[in-house]
This record gives structure tokens, C-alpha cells and sequence, in this order.
């Protein structure tokens, strides 16, 4: 049980991350693509809309799969994902 406890703790801060590294990169990423301040605006709302589709998605799949199991996964996804952006 520890070790969930761990991954869950690590979850929140990584999402919490990911929410304030986007927010301050709205001017470079209006620069570098030449889009609208409200085009700019309009990936966080993507992003809210995505992170609520994904959680429908890994509470069924937790449901029929087991929460630990989902949770571990998804977790990997998204440092996996993390790693590939850095490249």
C-alpha cells in the first residue's frame, strides 16, 4: 500500500506541473507558431477537456482492470511521454 501512496503523491505533483509549466509558455508558443492570443488560450481548455475525457476513460478501465494497475500505467505513460518531449 505504501508504494501506491507514493504513485498517487507523485501523480498530483506531476499534473500540478504540467499545468504551470504550460501556462507561462503562451508567449513562446504564440511566437513560434504565429497563432492568436485566443487560439493560445484555447490549450488549456484543451487540456482541461482532455484530462477529463482521460479520467472517464482510466475509471472504467480501473473498474474492470484494478485501480493500481491503471494508476502504474498511466503513470509511465505520462513520464515516457514527459521523456519523449525533452528529445
Amino acid at each position: 500500500m505504501p508504494v501506491l501512496f507514493v504513485v498517487i503523491v507523485l501523480m498530483e505533483i506531476l499534473s500540478g506541473i504540467e499545468i504551470d509549466l504550460c501556462i507561462p509558455s503562451f508567449p513562446e508558443l504564440q511566437n513560434l507558431f504565429k497563432i492568436s492570443t485566443s487560439a493560445t488560450e484555447a490549450l488549456l481548455s484543451i487540456n482541461l477537456f482532455t484530462n477529463c475525457i482521460g479520467a472517464l476513460i482510466a475509471g472504467s478501465l480501473g473498474g474492470r482492470y484494478g485501480r493500481k494497475q491503471i494508476i502504474l500505467s498511466g503513470l509511465m505513460l505520462f513520464i515516457f511521454g514527459s521523456a519523449l518531449c525533452v528529445f
